[in-house]
């Protein structure tokens, strides 16, 4: 039977060796007892965290007092409970028409091939959040490119952004957030 985080911890004896509630040489990595994916795990974890900080607080402070070297999580939850990444400000795709705008129609569908391929996106995102600004300029062209060979479009612009605040807000800009697998449009 698969169990996660919050299941695990019930059983107590939380170290036991081999069967540790947190991975002891990276915490952003599933530990041996759980059975699902990386970005599961992550999520999981996350959201125990942001549910029950107090809890997590005493958990993660024995992990610090066990763990070598010093492992610490990459990711967190913003206020609204949104999985982010620390250090990282360009979280959303933002996809619109280069000449015309596109309409809403044409929007959903982009952003619904999107969800189709978020884990994909996931970790091709993790991987551009560790690039210099010359490897991010050229994901940036190949992600575009490739938006475009799904959606047979190529009056297409995708940029990064760090927030929705510049948005138009007329109804024809989709923005795509990469780690947590959702589309608004705007």
């Amino acid at each position: 039977m698969s169990k996660n985080f919050e299941q695990r911890l019930y059983e107590g004896n939380y170290w036991e060796k081999g069967n540790e509630c947190l991975n002891l040489h990276d915490i952003n990595k599933p530990p041996d007892f759980y059975e699902g994916t990386e970005k599961e795990w992550i999520d999981e974890l996350t959201t125990y965290l942001f549910l029950y900080p107090k809890e997590w607080e005493t958990i993660y402070q024995q992990y610090l007092s066990l763990c070598e070297p010093e492992s610490s999580l990459q990711f967190y939850r913003n206020e609204e409970g949104y999985l982010r990444k620390l250090g990282v400000n360009e979280i959303y795709l933002k996809v619109s028409g280069h000449i015309e705008p596109l309409p809403y129609e044409k929007l959903n569908r982009i952003g619904c091939l999107l969800s189709e391929r978020g884990e994909e996106l996931y970790w091709s995102f993790l991987e551009y959040c560790s690039m210099d600004e010359s490897g991010k300029d050229l994901w940036r062209e190949r992600t575009e490119i490739y938006i475009k060979k799904m959606v047979n479009e190529t009056d297409l612009s995708v940029l990064v952004a760090a927030t929705l605040d510049n948005a138009d807000f007329l109804g024809n800009e989709l923005y795509f957030d990469l780690l947590n697998n959702y589309y608004i449009i705007l």
